[in-house]
């Protein structure tokens, strides 16, 4: 079943419950039956994250969120190397292939090939089976106690504190991002962004025309924001004295570019989705999700 709340579930504490449980069997299968194991380990991650968000959602009336919370955060930097080896490469992938930006990608490819060497090393390294061994175990506990997750509040009175409270910090973090301009800030808005994306998302069901153009500007948000953390940490990996040289001064005034674009795209997009109080928003979704229930 989707990542969302449906009319079936009879009360928001079996919603979270049962999104947990699939999320989670998800993850645990991928992780066993891996064609792919950078892309199984990057999903069981996203769902991690994802459910993070879902607990953020009832964070107010949700006795164990510290304790969830801390545990999924846990289990997703068991296997974090695997991931930021693989952002590395993608991360090279888009800047290359930008339109953006002219830079000579002949002597780029040398820092390519440096990063697929050093997962390729990654690969072999005798903790890996290790760490998937303890990720895998830390999902299938998580799993285990959501069983008995119990929330104080039902219905729309268990979103209301915890989505409200995520907006308010999101607008914040924008004004402060826009401020500053550094990656820190913009990193910390990114989180708040996602947290936003993965709450419409979760009530997607209560009125889906409604709800799609808004997941989808959310989304886009966290992917512009995204990807600006990660050209943070690739200007980061470009003054690495291993890396090939020419490679490194060629790729260095794109990603440095880049980065300015993203910034101002994501300013740009972040006014409009998070231009409404986070009251406002929250009521009109109470009145939505009232309407739905009744039907």
């Amino acid at each position: 079943m989707p990542y969302a709340f449906t009319s079936s579930d009879d009360t928001v504490q079996q919603g979270l419950r049962r999104i947990t449980r699939t999320q989670l069997t998800s993850a645990l299968n991928g992780l066993d039956h891996a064609d792919d194991l950078h892309l199984a380990i990057h999903d069981a991650r996203k769902v991690c994250k994802k459910l993070r968000g879902l607990i953020r959602l009832v964070r107010p009336v949700f006795p164990d969120y510290a304790k969830e919370n801390a545990a999924l955060r846990d289990a997703a930097r068991l296997v974090s190397g695997f991931r930021d080896s693989t952002a590395m490469i993608e991360t090279y992938d888009r800047l290359d292939a930008s339109p953006h930006h002219d830079h000579d990608r002949d002597v780029a490819t040398a820092l390519r090939e440096e990063l697929e060497a050093r997962r390729a090393a990654e690969e072999e390294d005798e903790t890996v089976q290790d760490k998937l061994k303890a990720f895998r175990k830390a999902l299938s506990d998580i799993r285990d106690r959501a069983e008995k997750w119990k929330l104080g509040k039902d219905g729309f009175a268990a979103f209301d504190d915890g989505l409200t409270d995520n907006l308010r910090r999101a607008r914040k973090a924008m004004r402060t991002a826009r401020k500053t301009r550094t990656v820190e800030d913009f990193h910390i808005w990114r989180k708040f962004v996602k947290y936003h994306w993965y709450h419409a998302t979760l009530l997607h069901n209560v009125w889906p025309k409604k709800f799609e153009a808004h997941i989808e500007a959310a989304k886009d948000l966290g992917d512009l924001l995204g990807q600006h953390h990660d050209l943070s940490n690739f200007h980061i990996l470009l003054q690495d004295p291993d890396m090939p040289g020419a490679a490194r001064h060629a790729l260095y005034p794109p990603a440095r570019d880049e980065m300015q674009r993203l910034e101002k795209e994501a300013l740009d997009l972040g006014a409009l989705l998070l231009a409404e109080k986070p009251k406002a928003l929250s009521k009109r979704w109470q009145a939505w999700w009232a309407l739905w229930r009744k039907a």
